[in-house]
């Protein structure tokens, strides 16, 4: 028995949108990205566990070193630092990568749910740069040291930054072939926007309304009041 259906409402189709690939992948980069951010943030809060502080005795012995140090120029400091120990330097740039690049991918991916047509471009440059990142972060993790678990995690996060670079290209080619219309952020005249998530009018406009309904009330009220006194049979002698 096939259930009624209300004339107002329109009918159930069975075509997808024309864009369904680009909103799912959206949600997709949507998920990703929120979960690389909040696992390089547990990694940064529980830094003390793998990369323990210095103790005063050994950074009394590295005084004298780090005085030598701020002698130079930054910049020299800065290369000798990256060529000396390239492994951390990877790890950096992994955790870095997974911080930026995961805020940028939630938020291209919210706008491939909202059909925004330069959030897939967005998305494919974003994964395609993390990607290159990662390549040259993995380089560094390999060629120095670093332990297995860092390596196996990277290698996780460079093989989904991959696929998700691949999703990302769907996502543009189909975007570009049927790209949304112009006037998709373009609000149509007479669309009521509610004031609040609990009411449609502001409170002024509603206190209005409450006073015109019950004045009208009470003039419905006053008048049926006089149609039933009109219909009252009269008393001969009050009349005489």
């Amino acid at each position: 028995m096939a259930l009624p259906t209300s004339p107002n409402l329109p009918a159930p189709s069975d075509t997808p949108p024309p864009r369904a690939f680009a909103q799912g992948v959206g949600l997709l980069l949507q998920t990703c990205g929120v979960l690389m951010f909040l696992t390089t943030c547990c990694l940064c809060a529980s830094s003390f566990l793998w990369d323990p502080i210095r103790s005063p005795g050994e950074a009394v012995d590295q005084t004298p070193r780090d005085l030598q140090r701020l002698s130079q120029s930054p910049r020299v400091i800065a290369w000798r630092d990256l060529a000396s120990d390239p492994g951390k330097n990877g790890l950096m740039l992994t955790i870095v990568t997974m911080t930026v690049g995961g805020l940028a991918l939630a938020s291209f991916g919210l706008g491939l749910q909202a059909d925004r047509a330069a959030a897939s471009l967005g998305a494919m440059l974003s994964a395609a740069a993390m990607t290159l990142v990662l390549l040259a972060a993995g380089a560094g993790l390999w060629l120095g040291e670093a332990s297995p678990a860092t390596r196996l995690g990277h290698g996780v996060v460079f093989a989904l930054v991959a696929i998700l670079l691949a999703f990302t290209i769907g996502a543009w080619r189909q975007v570009r072939r049927q790209p949304p219309p112009a006037d998709v952020d373009v609000i149509p005249p007479g669309t009521k926007i509610p004031y609040s998530f609990y009411h449609d009018d502001p409170p002024d406009v509603r206190l209005a309304d409450e006073i015109a309904r019950r004045r009208a009330q009470l003039a419905e009220m006053e008048e049926q009041l006089r149609q039933m006194r009109g219909k009252e049979p009269r008393d001969p002698e009050k009349t005489d």
